[in-house]
């Protein structure tokens, strides 16, 4: 029986959804569907049962899901405690972005568990953090690399933000129009969704003057330096708007934008106990806001 099996089957369980577990776990429909299929083999019941077009859990499944949370909480506390694995070396990569707003996060955590781990931290694109052979890395897309697996985490709201100085105060606040007629519009080289930004900006009637920055953290300092205007995640801009350095511009156009974040994985890494104790932080995190 294979860990990821129960994985699987509990995150089914919690969505009640084949499709939503494989966006989740950005796999497809039927690697799930496959998955439930060997565990349902294994344990000689069926767990699931279809109503319509919904899944719903047997008895049995009820049941099983009970003990399946506790094998994984076994399998977390054994490859957590075990000492060899605080001494293994594990190499983790960031797109820029969420090496700047997630990886302190998860490396506090993560470190917190396993004091000893050797750890080592790569920040690039997704194909350098692939040719630096990281063992695992957050990205902004889904990976295009078949030896890689990816799990969808969360998406998070964007915003069009200047900065505090460039603006009229004699306004209310911030004129998107004016905004994106007058000032250029920065684009986060990195960021996968830049097409998506200016689709939505011209259906709204702007046709902004662009200039793509390499680093997040450079478009940010340009914004607050009054140099152009940039949309960006709100996590990404949560401490410059606190300190007064940046002002969101109200654009409801935007409001079914989404940044992604992805954890993934590399297949002949699967069960290396450190990158999947960093997996359950995570998820954590996911179904902690969520919840």
């Amino acid at each position: 029986m294979d860990i990821e099996w129960l994985s699987t089957f509990l995150l089914a369980a919690d969505t009640l959804s084949f499709r939503e577990t494989a966006r989740r776990r950005f796999v497809s429909q039927a690697s799930v569907s496959q998955q439930v299929a060997h565990l349902e083999a294994a344990v000689g019941r069926p767990l699931f049962a279809r109503v319509g077009r919904r899944v719903v859990l047997t008895e049995d499944g009820a049941q099983f899901r009970v003990y399946a949370a506790r094998l994984v909480a076994l399998w977390d506390e054994a490859t957590s405690r075990t000492a060899d694995v605080a001494s293994r070396r594990v190499t983790v990569g960031a797109v820029p972005l969420l090496a700047e707003t997630i990886l302190p996060w998860l490396t506090r955590r993560w470190l917190s568990a396993l004091p000893g781990l050797d750890l080592v931290v790569r920040v690039g694109t997704p194909a350098e953090l692939v040719a630096a052979g990281v063992d695992a890395a957050l990205l902004r897309e889904a990976p295009s690399d078949r030896a890689w697996l990816g799990e969808a985490l969360w998406t998070e709201p964007m915003a069009l933000y200047v900065g505090a100085d460039d603006q009229d105060f004699e306004a209310p606040g911030p004129d998107p129009e004016r905004v994106l007629t007058d000032r250029r519009l920065l684009l986060d080289a990195g960021a996968p969704h830049n097409d998506a930004v200016l689709a939505l900006l011209s259906r709204a009637g702007f046709r902004p003057r662009t200039l793509q920055v390499d680093q997040v953290t450079v478009v940010k300092r340009l914004v607050a330096e009054g140099l152009g205007a940039a949309v960006l995640p709100v996590s990404a801009t949560f401490r410059e708007t606190i300190e007064g350095r940046l002002v969101e511009v109200p654009v409801a156009d935007l409001a079914p934008l989404r940044d992604p974040v992805f954890w993934v994985r590399r297949y002949d890494g699967l069960g290396h106990p450190a990158v999947d104790l960093a997996t359950r932080l995570l998820r954590g995190r996911r179904d902690g806001a969520r919840g």
